[in-house]
């Protein structure tokens, strides 16, 4: 038979044989609830249905109990008498469903009730309808309700109800095949339409976290090269000849420690081109000398003599200062590939600026500001050939365009001792002289700015004077007679 709940409307099935015909408290394992269950053919029975009771209570029984309902004992048991029982029925066996069990609320223990022998006909209760597929969500382990032990009227304790009925879920019905296919068919439809997006998107996805992974492994640098680079770094922008000749030799060893470190070798080629112009300079310095030392009196022997000594300081620093540039030139070739780098564009603006490649210079130039690069060492390269102008009015204002920068850019001393050389040249003495000391504050040792500040605080060189040439006397003009008569 199928029973549902009075509260939650939880349906089960359970085997009618097991419910007594006087019925039975139960509770729903599911809301806790306890309702009283009947048999579907056998209803709970009604007042009228026991005869009354003739025999009075003994002495030693209890008193009567109290007046209760027209016609019934809170024992259980019909007013009037007790009716005749019929053997009792054996307990089944308890059974668990699926769905749970129902539990009396009597305590078992004591004997079992009997059937009446000839129960009064009533009224039939309306049977439950069947609720189709009922399947709760967890059923809990019933608890047995609390509640006392009801007593006869002769005193006797009555019989404990059966031990739990066991509940079972009702049948589900048969399914409509072609309602799975549809469902199922429904199913992959959106599946599909997900995956449209979704599939392209975690492709992307993937590629992307693959590509990152890559960059961050190709372009792990040590940590040994990345401490040398900036090293050499610092010696670079000190400009003396020492200090580049270091900031070469730290970068070369921060190119070998990590050889996929491409802006060490970069650097490296900007510490040689700045490296082999001092030595061009110097070459310059004694070209002039010997110049002046062959126009005075080159036949005498300490002219000559002076003349084998400067060319003999002269031959080593001109090769010395090739073999560099050809160094840097070699170093930034392999690095084509990363023209685009601010490295390899400002050593390559650089080497071009101080050899004198306009075009070039310009061409890199605007290059870097193609692809936004910002580099004070680019600014500068492209302010030096405005530099050598010959030009008055071009250089005054290169040299006021350079000292905007020394100023902003106060770690390039090559900017600063090209703005002194520049000022000197339009005879601003005393300010190239400010900016040589600035020069020499930040480094003492620089060999340029000590030989410039020492060529200003000379005095002027003496020019030699033309003697004066005194016209040469005419002798006066004869005046022209008549000849003289034979």
């Amino acid at each position: 038979m199928l029973l549902r709940c009075e509260k939650c409307s939880t349906v089960y099935q359970i085997d009618d044989r097991l419910i007594p015909p006087t019925g039975a408290p139960v509770q729903c394992t599911r809301c806790q609830h306890v309702f009283m269950a009947f048999p579907a053919q056998a209803p709970g029975p009604t007042l009228s249905a026991f005869p009354p009771v003739s025999a009075a209570p003994g002495r030693g029984s209890p008193p009567p109990p109290t007046a209760g309902p027209a016609g019934f004992s809170p024992g259980g048991v019909p007013a009037g008498g007790a009716p005749a029982f019929s053997q009792p029925l054996p307990p089944p066996p308890p059974s668990k469903g699926e769905l749970g069990s129902f539990k009396p609320l009597v305590e078992p223990g004591s004997k079992p009730i009997a059937r009446p022998a000839a129960p009064a006909p009533a009224q039939p209760r309306p049977q439950a309808q069947p609720r189709a597929q009922v399947q709760p969500s967890a059923p809990a382990k019933p608890s047995p309700a609390p509640a006392a032990a009801p007593e006869s009227a002769a005193g006797q304790s009555l019989p404990a109800q059966r031990p739990p009925v066991t509940s079972r879920p009702a049948p589900e019905p048969a399914r409509d095949p072609r309602n799975d296919t549809l469902v199922h068919f429904a199913k992959h439809l959106r599946t599909r339409q997900r995956w449209k997006w979704l599939g392209p998107l975690l492709a992307v996805v993937a590629l992307g976290l693959g590509f990152a992974i890559y960059q961050v492994v190709t372009t792990r640098v040590d940590g040994r090269a990345t401490q040398k680079r900036a090293e050499g770094i610092r010696l670079l922008e000190r400009d003396d000849s020492a200090s580049l000749d270091a900031a070469a030799t730290a970068l070369g060893e921060a190119a070998k420690l990590d050889p996929k470190f491409f802006q060490a070798d970069a650097d490296r080629a900007l510490a040689l081109f700045l490296a082999a112009s001092v030595l061009e300079e110097q070459v310059a310095e004694l070209d002039r000398a010997f110049k002046e030392l062959q126009a005075r009196n080159p036949d005498k022997d300490a002219t000559r003599q002076r003349m084998a000594e400067i060319k003999a300081r002269r031959d080593p620093k001109a090769e010395r200062a090739g073999q560099l540039k050809a160094d840097a030139l070699a170093t930034l070739a392999k690095l084509q590939g990363q023209i685009g780098t601010p490295e390899v564009l400002r050593g390559l603006t650089i080497g071009y600026a101080l050899e004198g490649n306009v075009d070039q210079v310009s061409k890199l130039v605007k290059l870097a500001r193609d692809v936004r690069i910002q580099d004070p060492w680019i600014d500068l390269a492209e302010q030096v050939p405005a530099l050598r102008s010959r030009d008055p009015q071009e250089k005054a204002h290169a040299a006021s365009v350079l000292g905007s920068f020394a100023a902003a850019h106060p770690e390039l001393l090559r900017a600063r001792v090209l703005l002194a050389r520049v000022q000197a040249e339009l005879d601003q003495r005393e300010a190239a002289l400010a900016t040589v000391d600035a020069v020499l504050a930040a480094n003492p040792v620089h060999e340029r700015a000590q030989a410039l500040k020492a060529k200003l605080l000379a005095p002027p060189e003496a020019k030699p004077v033309a003697p004066a040439q005194v016209p040469e006397r005419q002798p006066a003009a004869r005046s022209t007679g008549p000849l003289p008569r034979k």
